[in-house]
């Protein structure tokens, strides 16, 4: 309803903590919850109807009676003095020892019984409460049952627990009950009119000050201290509010010294004689608790009776949304008046002015120019501006005036307001900006040329020295003394599109662009990345709070700059904040951070408007390491029987002890994990194997590492864990050995020493002689070689076959009295005879050379088998054909080979193509390639049928080039033949490449 004609009234408001839930849907086994307990390897377990689950923060693995649990009704976990964990449920209870459950059945006429506590005295003895049978002794496998026979007055044994000074205590339906040395005393407490005997008791704790806090069902929570109790419920008028139920079924205390009650009602915090509820309003997914725990991280854990386990990380970040009476979740910018009421602005649906307890909407139809607002301020004279799309909105605390274009304010979409000390009140638009002296708006753009008419004004700050400072899409500009000056990334800006900028308490400039940080110290700028992408660097608004800590509204969530430590040991130190720590809303809207006169925070997001309280925040967890293990270990990435290798394996981790292998089982993968449940994604690795690893390894994510092909020797490995910078967790190590195989022995060395003293100097001088001959040989040795592959070569190239097919060829122009064809084909025939004999008194031709006597040879195979094929010869540009010289004859047996066994197979034509190129100026690639049948065809032909015609010519060629190859040391080498395949995977050919360097001839000689 309209109230006094200014806006909207909703009903209070319930601000909204954030809490994480898990539960089937993420691996939980059943999620009517009965317990949780954190292990001392850092896990949380959670005991339900539905087995044990084991949460590392990323995963849960549930265990039940297949796994060897009694039964699957799981209602209290501890652990003992010897790490074992021990699970309480219906007929009896189980020992975990961190390998193998070992289950302890009640006897059968006792196997409906629910054990619904478990405690470890001082004495190291388990003592059980349970529903039905009273109290139970565990002792070396039995039981021993104190029951109503033996003094109970009742046989439902809610909680056991041992208080400091050793004495025992039970919750029951009839009171709190002392236990010692088998008898019992009921605690005959008066509570009002009534005595405690009356009361039925749920859960009973002692705080770290000795006071009971003693928890029931119907009559709320008692504390007793000093013979004094106090009494807190529904009607309780000592305490600033009320518990959120009076039937309370369990209740933990925290690390701070805050009691905790869980009900089906919801969870009540008792802290310093006030109770803070949270319920669904709050943001519990359900109000059906049934216990909490506190994780050594300072999490809130809660169970709930269907709904699975919530974490809740802080009090300190409150949210608030349209589900609490906001207009809109689309925060745009805060401002308070002199009332301590808190303005919210909108993105499209006005304004919210909040006092605390409600909240009030206003929009256009209260007078606002428009329901879209940027920005706000609160001038001195106690006025509050709003920047909205359509020009400025002031109001005086009765009505709001607007200014917009009929008041000279040309461009009406207002995106930051300030006012200077002099009071003018500065405005920057998407266009410029503008100021109102009280009377009239000045466009101050137009007044200075260095500013561009199209600029976009995204923060107006002041410094120390009363310069203002402007924050916008075209870098940032600084007005002193009536001139604009501007910085840019030509003078060390990170990025030009500024988003926000602020005073440190030492004078330094700090602003956000859309490209990380830049810090400004009047001199010069830095630039500082905040996360490792995009979103993260994309800086929408910064605020400092009363610690000088440095808060920046990203695309990813809020990061928290510890700015005195960067400032004095220049290195970044970043608090990440997202949905795990409260923050309901990541992405983070233009410069919508607010710090108000108590010293919270505020921030604008597109999930709506969080608060930041200080004073609630949680002792830092900066201190905390991950709990870090190493879970497994496998050899050659296959599970492995340890047990064949080792002197025992741990009960605790199943990891062998005295590990020791052949020389040859030494590829090793190690599996480890770093247990943070605030931030799992957080956690990160270093690594050493001690023996093989210099130093640690880089930072990884990753949770396991391989080692192959480890040497003989004894090798520790070693892993540790953080969640913040350079705070790592104490390595924890595993040491094995890999055995020396039988040639590195001793008794090996000694052998082999006494043997060669035998024959040593035999060997001295069978070795003098040898080297001397070989030294004198080996250049003769390999001459001599190509000398004979050359020879073989020359005889290979101008085999029978080619010359007697020549002449027939010849033969036939005659006959056919074609004297021409003859002729041509004759002289052609002549001169490549004479090249050929030519070249065999040369090892070495210029490829112009080579390329006449190829080029010959293909005319020749071109006539003899009338237009079979075409065939293409190109040369780079780059080559100086006269002044390369290749070896002699290098081509030619390819491209017989492309002619006879790749194109004449085949029905239709068929082309060759040999491409002469120069690879980075050095070296010379020829590549020859044809159409025809593929190498793997003509293979296959070739086994089918017998050959007449047997071509060695490219094995000697090869072979010249391995030889080359060797005298050399140079990149020689022949790649191929190789089959061409076109897109159907079909054969398209053949393709030779040989490689050789350009100075050949130099080498060579």
């Amino acid at each position: 309803m309209l109230v006094s004609g200014i806006g909207w009234l909703p009903n209070g408001v319930a601000q909204q903590y954030n809490f994480l839930y898990y539960s089937i849907q993420d691996g939980l086994a059943q999620s009517q919850v009965q317990t949780m307990f954190q292990d001392q390897d850092g896990y949380l377990w959670v005991g339900s109807l539905g087995g044990a689950s084991r949460f590392d923060g990323r995963e849960f693995i549930n265990y039940s009676t297949d796994n060897g649990l009694v039964n699957n009704i799981v209602i209290a976990i501890i652990q003992d003095h010897e790490n074992n964990l021990w699970f309480g449920g219906t007929g009896g209870i189980t020992r975990f020892n961190g390998t193998a459950f070992t289950p302890y059945a009640f006897p059968e006429e006792l196997s409906h019984i629910k054990v619904n506590a478990i405690i470890e005295d001082h004495d190291n003895r388990l003592w059980l409460g349970t529903d039905k049978g009273g109290i139970a002794l565990f002792e070396e496998g039995e039981f021993t049952f104190y029951n109503t026979t033996h003094g109970l007055p009742s046989n439902n044994i809610r909680c056991v627990m041992q208080r400091a000074n050793g004495s025992m205590l039970l919750a029951t339906p009839k009171g709190v009950i002392q236990f010692n040395n088998g008898t019992f005393q009921p605690l005959t407490i008066a509570v009002g009119d009534e005595n405690l005997t009356q009361f039925s008791v749920s859960d009973i704790i002692e705080d770290r000050n000795g006071t009971l806090w003693i928890s029931t069902y119907g009559d709320g929570l008692l504390s007793y201290a000093n013979d004094a109790i106090v009494q807190y419920n529904r009607n309780d008028v000592t305490t600033e509010n009320k518990i959120v139920s009076e039937s309370i079924r369990s209740l933990f205390e925290d690390r701070e010294g805050n009691i905790w009650c869980a009900s089906k009602n919801g969870i009540s915090k008792f802290s310093n004689g006030v109770f803070t509820n949270f319920t669904t309003e709050e943001g519990l997914i359900s109000d059906n608790v049934r216990c909490i725990t506190e994780d050594s991280e300072g999490n809130i854990w809660i169970g709930s009776d269907g709904k699975g386990i919530a974490k809740f990380s802080s009090e300190a970040f409150v949210n608030y949304t349209t589900v609490d009476g906001l207009s809109s979740d689309l925060i745009m910018s805060f401002a308070e008046d002199t009332s301590g009421n808190l303005w919210f602005s909108t993105y499209g649906l006005g304004v919210c002015k909040y006092d605390g307890t409600t909240f009030t909407r206003y929009d256009v139809r209260n007078g606002l120019s428009n329901n879209t607002i940027w920005t706000s301020i609160v001038d001195s004279n106690n006025n509050i501006w709003f920047g909205t799309s359509e020009g400025v909105s002031k109001y005086d605390g009765q009505k709001f005036t607007q200014y917009n274009k009929r008041d000279s304010l040309t461009n009406t979409l207002v995106t930051t307001i300030f006012e200077d000390d002099n009071g003018l009140i500065w405005f920057g638009t998407q266009e410029g900006i503008f100021n109102y002296d009280g009377t009239s708006f000045k466009n101050i753009s137009k007044q200075y040329p260095n500013i561009p008419s199209n600029i976009k004004i995204r923060k107006i700050t002041r410094d120390q020295h009363s310069n203002l400072w402007f924050a916008s899409s075209n870098g940032v500009y600084r007005f002193s003394n009536n001139v604009f000056h501007r910085l840019s990334v030509d003078d060390g800006l990170s990025h030009n599109d500024v988003y926000s900028i602020v005073e440190d308490f030492q004078g330094n400039l700090w602003m956000g662009t859309m490209s990380g940080l830049t810090y400004y110290n009047g001199e010069t700028f830095k630039s500082l990345k905040i996360g490792d992408d995009y979103s993260s660097n994309f800086t929408n608004f910064l605020v400092f709070d009363d610690s000088n800590q440095l808060w920046i509204g990203t695309n990813k969530g809020v990061y928290e700059l510890d700015l005195p430590y960067y400032l004095q040991e220049h290195r970044i130190e970043l608090n990440h904040y997202t949905l795990l720590e409260g923050i309901k809303g990541l992405e983070c809207n233009q410069n919508a951070a607010f710090k108000d006169r108590k010293g919270n925070l505020w921030f604008g997001t597109e999930g709506g408007a969080v608060n930041y309280i200080p004073s609630k925040r949680r002792a830092t967890i900066k201190s905390f390491t991950p709990f870090t293990q190493i879970k497994a270990l496998k050899l050659f990435l296959e599970e492995t029987d340890w047990s064949k290798f080792a002197d025992s394996l741990s009960a605790r981790t199943g990891l062998p002890q005295s590990l020791s292998v052949k020389h040859h089982q030494n590829h090793f993968t190690f599996y480890y994990s770093g247990i943070s449940l605030t931030n799992p994604k957080k956690v990160r690795y270093e690594y050493q194997l001690e023996g093989f690893d210099e130093d640690w390894l880089p930072v990884t994510d990753a949770n396991f590492a391989t080692y192959s092909n480890l040497p003989h020797g004894v090798f520790t490995f070693k892993v540790r864990a953080r969640t913040y910078e350079d705070n790592w967790s104490q390595p924890v190590a595993f040491t094995f050995e890999i055995l020396p195989p039988f040639w590195v022995t001793w008794w090996f060395y000694s052998l082999c020493i006494l043997l060669g003293a035998s024959i040593g100097w035999a060997i001295y001088r069978w070795r003098v002689n040898i080297n001397n001959r070989k030294k004198a040989t080996q250049q003769l040795v390999y001459k001599s070689k190509m000398l004979a592959l050359e020879q073989q070569t020359l005889n290979s190239s101008m085999n029978r076959h080619f010359i007697f097919n020549a002449l027939n060829s010849i033969q036939y122009y005659i006959n056919r009295q074609d004297k021409i064809a003859a002729n041509k084909y004759l002289t052609s025939f002549a001169k490549l005879i004479r090249k050929n004999l030519d070249s065999s008194q040369t090892n070495m031709v210029t490829l112009t050379e080579e390329l006449e006597r190829l080029e010959l040879y293909l005319t020749l195979e071109h006539m003899r088998f009338k237009n079979k094929f075409s065939y293409e010869i190109a040369v780079d540009s780059t080559i100086s054909t006269d002044a390369v010289k290749i070896p002699s004859m290098l081509l030619q047996p390819y491209v017989e080979n492309s002619i006879w066994h790749g194109i004449l197979p085949m029905e239709q034509p068929g082309k060759i193509t040999v491409n002469v190129a120069s690879t980075n100026g050095d070296d010379l690639t020829f590549t020859i390639i044809d159409n025809g049948i593929g190498i793997n065809t003509s293979l296959e032909n070739k086994s089918k049928h017998q050959q007449d015609h047997i071509s060695k010519g490219m094995d000697i060629t090869s072979g010249r080039i391995n030889l080359l190859q060797k005298m050399t040391n140079q990149n020689i080498y022949i790649n191929g033949p190789l089959e061409i395949k076109d897109d159907n995977n079909n054969s398209a050919g053949t393709k030779v490449e040989i490689v050789l360097p350009i100075n050949a001839q130099e080498i060579l000689n």
